[in-house]
């Protein structure tokens, strides 16, 4: 029997008729779209909180350390250079899918591959340092920032959090800055990126204006980037909110 995308990880409700025939679906974060789910494929949806419990968590920064005990009554220890918070939970999700492929003997993995599997894991630009020192995020949607910032403040703590910014003009650029303007000791710097579905950074510009955030204004990238260490005294850049943005700095 071949299988193809046993698993589907969906959120939004227009997907729901997609499940089809995978086996089943893990994680999904939206209430009613749960009980919706739970009552039109029951048996085939399964949640993390039910083969896990995080028994302790510790957020470095470079890396999380957590432990979490397995339906089975096993502690495991986990380790991610992953350091924004919300990995804990992808981790936690694709350990689901492993159990459950395991146990339909889709798949034999050792649980110690896993372990080192997700040890070096990592995705680029998911909140990663570069070589040059700064740090690459493409976060571009308000609950994506939320986390890039809990990384930022764990690594940052009272220094200053320099912010190189542009983005698409679908993206809820009222709901971002909503986000950072509750940041303190926060700059950002808008610049522009090469897109048609680019925005316009006088637009950007007209937009933040409203929120109360330090701002400057520079359109080349590259001397956002030299004016941004101007700024920095010590704290950290971030460079961000669109793909082709920071795929100029990886």
């Amino acid at each position: 029997m071949e299988i193809l995308n046993p698993f589907l990880f969906i959120t939004p409700r227009e997907k729901e008729k997609i499940i089809g025939n995978g086996i089943g679906v893990c994680n999904i974060r939206d209430k009613k779209l749960k009980k919706m789910i739970v009552r039109l494929h029951k048996g085939k949806i399964f949640f993390p909180e039910e083969f896990f419990k995080v028994l302790k968590i510790n957020e470095g920064k470079k890396e999380i350390q957590f432990c979490i005990r397995d339906k089975n009554g096993r502690k495991i220890y986990i380790q991610t250079s992953m350091i924004e918070p919300v990995q804990i939970e992808n981790i936690l999700t694709a350990l689901t899918c492993l159990y459950v492929l395991k146990d339909r003997k889709v798949i034999n993995v050792s649980l110690n591959k896993i372990i080192t599997g997700i040890k070096k894991t990592t995705i680029p630009a998911r909140f990663t340092k570069s070589r040059k020192g700064y740090y690459l995020s493409v976060a571009h949607n308000p609950d994506a920032i939320k986390e890039m910032l809990k990384a930022a403040k764990i690594i940052a703590g009272k220094r200053k959090i320099i912010y190189i910014y542009s983005c698409l003009k679908d993206k809820d650029i009222r709901g971002i800055f909503n986000v950072l303007s509750r940041v303190k000791n926060f700059h950002i710097i808008l610049t522009k990126i090469d897109n048609e579905r680019a925005i316009n950074i006088e637009k950007l510009w007209k937009i933040i204006v409203k929120y109360g955030i330090k701002y400057h204004v520079e359109p080349d990238n590259y001397k956002a980037l030299q004016l941004a260490y101007k700024l920095e005294k010590n704290g950290i850049i971030i460079i961000g909110g669109s793909f082709y943005l920071v795929n100029r700095f990886m």
